[in-house]
């Protein structure tokens, strides 16, 4: 009999994942999301910000099985979600989002490669990565699935949950989130993940505690000063790997290391070391020095299906979308 295999996480406590899922794990293109910070620069300002990538592609890959376990998925279907939850955020490059707002590849493309190149040295996963392809993308046939780690209805996914759970705990923020009850509000109508009427007060709680990271974390104005200095290092440098071993090595270490190889970068990041930050301030639209520009919004796309067959829009419970522009102080 096979042993079982978990792990023990400070979110969501005891993971115990599939094997297939630990035959993904235990590769070093899964292994490198271990070097790569899940909130790039934010650990500058919220110094606990230290955790990875690795630690919230298993956590939602967790919350996969126990929606799946709730809405009474199994077999192959139960599996392609799991392993899409376990995989959506593969592709993810050194600092996370900021090597992309640098003009580098999507992380979305990326995984999708890694997924084929893993599927051919894991047979097992071959029958299913079309599917998680398509999952993680928020555009399978079954739509439901999809909904679970991808949701272009209303937003609300696992994917955010396990975000939401664990930015809170690293960075410090107070989180009221309770996931469990909403998933056990959770149920499928029409191909369509729906939820009962009872949560919806959660369900603005997710809203809101998203709004809130977004304001006082992602978004926070030195944490945006200082990917904006990351950005520059990403310019001069100017690399993007060609082949996977190329990748396997392309993280946060990687990216530490560039301050031996260049004059430039190494004087951001004595900068950086000696809190020589870039400093900004708030200006308009109108401003001809533009030199940053970001949106706070909830995460909200605009329906929630209930369970009783209505369709509500809860916008007007949530705070509204605001659009901010940076300019050299």
């Amino acid at each position: 009999m096979e042993k079982e295999r978990y792990v023990r996480d400070p979110i969501h406590g005891i993971i115990y994942l599939p094997s297939l899922a630990w035959k993904i794990i235990d590769t070093p293109l899964f292994q490198r999301s271990r070097r790569i910070k899940q909130l790039g620069t934010a650990e500058y300002v919220f110094p606990g910000a230290m955790h990875s990538r690795f630690s919230h592609m298993i956590g939602t890959a967790h919350l996969a099985i126990q929606v799946c376990k709730k809405l009474n998925i199994t077999g192959d279907d139960m599996m392609i979600v799991v392993l899409s939850g376990l995989l959506h955020d593969i592709g993810h490059a050194p600092m996370s989002h900021i090597y992309e707002q640098a003009g580098g590849s999507s992380h979305e493309s990326r995984g999708k490669l890694f997924i084929d190149f893993l599927s051919r040295d894991i047979p097992e996963l071959m029958s299913y990565s079309s599917e998680i392809k398509k999952i993680i993308n928020g555009d399978s046939d079954k739509a439901f699935m999809a909904q679970i780690i991808s949701n272009n209805v209303s937003g609300l996914d696992i994917d955010k949950f396990d975000y939401i759970l664990r930015d809170c705990y690293f960075t410090g923020i107070k989180c009221t989130v309770n996931i469990d009850r909403i998933i056990c509000g959770m149920s499928i109508l029409n191909n369509n993940i729906v939820y009962s009427k009872k949560i919806i007060e959660d369900i603005v709680d997710v809203f809101r505690s998203r709004y809130d990271l977004h304001k006082k974390i992602y978004k926070h104005r030195v944490v945006r000063n200082i990917s904006l200095m990351i950005c520059d290092i990403f310019k001069i440098v100017n690399y993007e790997p060609q082949t996977i071993h190329e990748w396997v090595n392309f993280t946060d270490d990687w990216f530490n290391q560039l301050r031996l190889n260049n004059s430039k970068v190494s004087e951001i990041f004595n900068n950086l070391d000696n809190r020589n930050l870039l400093q900004t301030k708030l200006t308009s639209l109108n401003d001809n020095d533009v030199i940053d520009f970001y949106t706070i919004d909830c995460g909200y796309k605009g329906q929630i299906y209930l369970d009783n067959g209505e369709i509500i829009d809860i916008s007007n419970l949530l705070q509204d979308e605001s659009t901010i522009y940076l300019t050299n102080k």
